[in-house]
Order: structure tokens, then C-alpha cells, then sequence
């Protein structure tokens, strides 16, 4: 009766999802405490489907017909990890490729700071700043003008880094980059993280006297980004508290936006977020970086 209905019917597939950037060990945890769960479940039902049919019978197991012994007591299909193709349309995990293409382009765009800073420091003690400033000009269109150059140089490099991952990497036996299927997606991106780098770069520049003092906390400060960021050592093998800590790097978020198109397919919706938040770091640092050009 209620085994022969149950054996009419095929298991209930499972499919677990996952971040495609999550570590194989993790993810094989959870598929093992899943199956556990679903094996409770099974042996549950089963226990409810006998007790149902001993209830009519004049004893345990007595008055059963042969059809309705359950030759199949799984009702679910077992969770299995799903093979992984990495070809150009269906890649899941980050090869090395995807992960330090666009980590240390990132890191070269902030990395920046350094000549930018040392330029602007030079300019004061040049006496350029002080001409500069007695234009009748806003400080906005001065920075403006400082902004331009740095910015045509990240996308430069940018460029440079992508063309040597799709072209010249495989061509050393390494992995192809894989860009995915969004060119819009990388391009806001790109300018984003850029001008959050050059932001951070003229912010820095507007509060050190010195080229020593640029370079020391300007390259340093860049490391530490780095380093938080998953660029040095990739986030999913870091330790929990320091993946929270990546929150607060730059960085983190631009390389977040490039796994969102790399590795996951992402769409401009996807990078948004990341978008957003290194704008909005870009123009706190270029407010800041104003209102000290402009009462210096």
C-alpha cells in the first residue's frame, strides 16, 4: 500500500550549489553531513511507512502482501560532487591563472601611489604647487589633471596583465585566462578599481611632507592591502578571522568583482556591489584629498 505507492516513485534528486571558489574539502564535508541528514530522513519514513501497515495487520510483519514489502527504501538519491568542466563556456574553481591575473593588476593599480604621491611632493617643494594653486581654478579641476595620466596608465597595465594571461601563459604551459562573457562587466570594474587606487594615491599625497614619508607608508599600507586582500595568499585558505578581515581592503572587493565574471559568469549586476564600494572609496579619498590640496 503505502511501499507500493513508494516503490512506483523514482528518489528525490538533491543538487547542492556552492560557491565555485569554496575549497574541495569543504565542499565534500558538507555533501557528507547532507547524505547523513538524508539517510535520517529515509530511515524515518520508513519507520512511519511500517508502523502504518503492521497498524491493520493481526501482528508485526503479518498480513503484509509480497507487493508491499519495499524492495527500495532510499526515497532520496545520494549527493555526489558534479564533475567540473573547465572549458571555455562551464569553469567552476579559480585556476592560479584567474586568481593572480587580476590580484596583482590590482595591486599594480594601487601600487601607483608611490609616483604619485613622490610627483606631487615634488611639485611643492618645486614651488609648482603653490603657482598651481594661486589660478583661479577649483582644486577639483587640478586634480582632475592628475588624475587622467595615472588613470590611462592602469588601464594600460590592466590590459597588458590580461593579454599575457590569455596569450602568452598558455603558451608557457600555464592555464588560459578565461575573461567570461561580460566585457561590460570588466571594463566598469576596471575604472572603478582604478580610481579608487588613484583616490588613495592622491589622499596619501596631500598628507606626507616628504617623498620618504610617500613611500614608506604609501608602499607599505599598499602590502598590507595586498596582503588582506587575497592577492599574497588567496582568501579561501586563510584562517576565518583574517577572511573577515579582508572586508576592509580594497582589493578584496575589486578581486571579488573579477571571480564574479571570471569564475562565475557574472553579468554587470553581479559586479555592482564591488563597483559601488570602490567608488564610493574613490570619492571619499579624492574629497578628502581636495579639502587638503585646497587648505595647504
Amino acid at each position: 500500500m503505502g511501499f507500493a505507492e513508494g516503490n512506483q516513485t523514482e528518489a528525490v534528486p538533491i543538487r547542492l550549489l556552492s560557491d565555485p571558489t569554496m575549497q574541495g574539502i569543504h565542499r565534500s564535508l558538507v555533501i557528507s553531513s547532507l547524505n547523513r541528514i538524508l539517510q535520517g530522513i529515509e530511515a524515518k519514513v520508513l519507520m512511519e511507512q511500517l508502523a502504518g501497515l503492521a497498524e491493520g495487520s493481526t501482528g508485526l510483519g503479518l498480513g503484509m502482501e509480497e507487493e508491499e514489502i519495499p524492495k527500495d527504501i532510499r526515497v532520496f538519491s545520494e549527493v555526489a560532487e558534479e564533475p567540473v568542466s573547465r572549458d571555455s563556456s562551464s569553469h567552476a574553481m579559480p585556476t592560479s591563472v584567474q586568481q593572480n591575473m587580476p590580484g596583482w593588476s590590482l595591486f599594480a593599480m594601487f601600487f601607483l601611489v608611490i609616483p604619485l604621491s613622490v610627483t606631487f611632493i615634488k611639485e611643492k617643494q618645486q614651488g609648482s604647487f603653490q603657482r598651481l594653486k594661486s589660478m583661479p581654478v577649483s582644486p577639483w579641476l587640478l586634480i582632475g589633471g592628475k588624475i587622467i595620466p595615472y588613470f590611462i596608465i592602469n588601464q594600460l597595465q590592466f590590459v597588458s596583465m590580461m593579454l599575457v594571461g590569455i596569450y602568452l601563459m598558455p603558451l608557457m604551459g600555464g592555464d588560459l585566462l578565461n575573461i567570461g562573457n561580460s566585457p561590460a562587466s570588466i571594463a566598469i570594474l576596471t575604472v572603478s578599481a582604478s580610481f579608487a587606487a588613484i583616490g588613495y594615491g592622491l589622499m596619501v599625497a596631500t598628507f606626507c611632507r616628504t617623498s620618504e614619508q610617500a613611500t614608506t607608508f604609501g608602499g607599505t599600507s599598499v602590502i598590507i592591502f595586498g596582503a588582506l586582500g587575497g592577492i599574497m595568499v588567496p582568501k579561501f585558505v586563510m584562517p576565518p578571522f583574517l577572511q573577515k578581515l579582508t572586508a576592509i581592503s580594497p582589493m578584496s572587493w575589486g578581486l571579488e568583482g573579477f571571480f564574479d565574471i571570471f569564475v562565475r559568469n557574472g553579468n554587470v549586476r553581479d559586479i555592482l556591489p564591488e563597483s559601488f564600494m570602490l567608488l564610493t572609496f574613490a570619492s571619499v579619498c579624492l574629497s578628502v584629498a581636495a579639502w587638503r590640496f585646497k587648505t595647504t
